[in-house]
């Protein structure tokens, strides 16, 4: 990959990084703004695991699925909750998109973050159910 192909790719994630933070910031009685973010975080996922940035891609991960979680929380204390990490995720992912070096040796703030979203996830009932490729082969497979 060229350095202008990084450098785009770069760019269009801050984009979505930026889009992202300004849902965060509209009224909390806008009840789509997980639902966008968690969109935000899977292209952001997704293109980070093209560029092979496995720490934003993590963060990314652990952003979309509490995004998922807090569609459904009734508490506002568990609202808030999600609010801050959400705006942790987006901070950490600004950060790892302006300081490229960053990626790969994950600082101790990195790894406090990550334990703390992974912690919020729990709380919330952990991650959702996922299909590996291997079973969706194994699925199709069947088909035939």
């Amino acid at each position: 990959m060229t350095t202008t192909n990084l450098k785009s790719f770069i760019e269009e994630l801050s984009g979505f990084a930026k889009g992202a933070e300004v849902l965060l910031a509209e009224p909390a009685e806008n009840t789509d703004r997980f639902t966008k973010f968690s969109n935000y975080m899977i292209a952001i996922r997704g293109t980070a695991d093209q560029l092979g940035f496995p720490d934003l891609s993590r963060i990314a991960g652990l952003g979309e699925e509490i995004a998922v979680k807090a569609t459904h929380v009734k508490s506002p204390n568990q609202s808030r909750k999600c609010m801050s990490c959400l705006w942790d995720a987006v901070t950490t992912i600004k950060y790892l998109l302006e300081n490229p070096a960053a990626e790969g040796t994950p600082s101790e703030e990195q790894a406090i973050l990550t334990q703390r979203l992974e912690s919020v996830l729990q709380s919330l009932g952990g991650k959702r159910e996922s299909v590996s490729p291997d079973d969706i082969e194994k699925l199709l497979q069947g088909r035939g």
